[in-house]
């Protein structure tokens, strides 16, 4: 039965992953494709470049750190969102129960809160950091340009 639920959370960790990548890559290139359109290129890495904070004209030290923030978030949120997967297959498995256990799912409940928080924690981790390493006016600009992407995000959108 052990063999059989590593196995079954194996495979669909591996599908889920593999059907991310389909859909990150059709969003990506939806996204291009607005990004084209509106003429801005989001905040977002992009085609391995570093979108808004290419244009600020950032020393290979910078980038170089950025580059490695940014590795060494993924590698902590890939962690994490591989553990959100088990515990909603967990309390998939604990609701279909004959006999449903209150606490377990409010257990499972409680460290599936948690986990999404850290998922947000690290993220803004990691925007803190990659602005602590700009020059002050590498910031003022980045902030300008930051606030006229998301003007443009929200003219686009008001259009749709």
């Amino acid at each position: 039965m052990k063999k059989f639920t590593f196995f079954l959370i194996t495979s669909i960790t591996l599908l889920t992953f593999s059907k991310g990548d389909v859909a990150l890559a059709q969003m990506h290139n939806d996204n291009m494709e607005m990004m084209s359109k509106t003429g801005c290129k989001g905040f977002h890495m992009v085609d391995g470049g570093f979108s808004l904070l290419d244009q600020l004209d950032l020393t290979k030290e910078q980038r170089d750190k950025i580059l490695n923030i940014k590795l060494s978030y993924k590698e902590k949120n890939d962690k994490i969102e591989t553990e959100i997967m088990k515990t909603k297959y967990e309390l998939k498995e604990e609701y279909s129960k004959e006999k449903i256990d209150s606490d377990k799912i409010k257990s499972l409940n409680a460290k599936l809160s948690k986990l999404k928080a850290q998922l947000i924690e690290n993220r803004e981790n990691q925007k803190v950091e990659i602005l602590a390493l700009l020059t002050p006016e590498q910031l003022n600009k980045f902030q300008e340009l930051k606030k006229n992407w998301m003007w443009k995000m929200k003219k686009n959108m008001m259009w749709k």
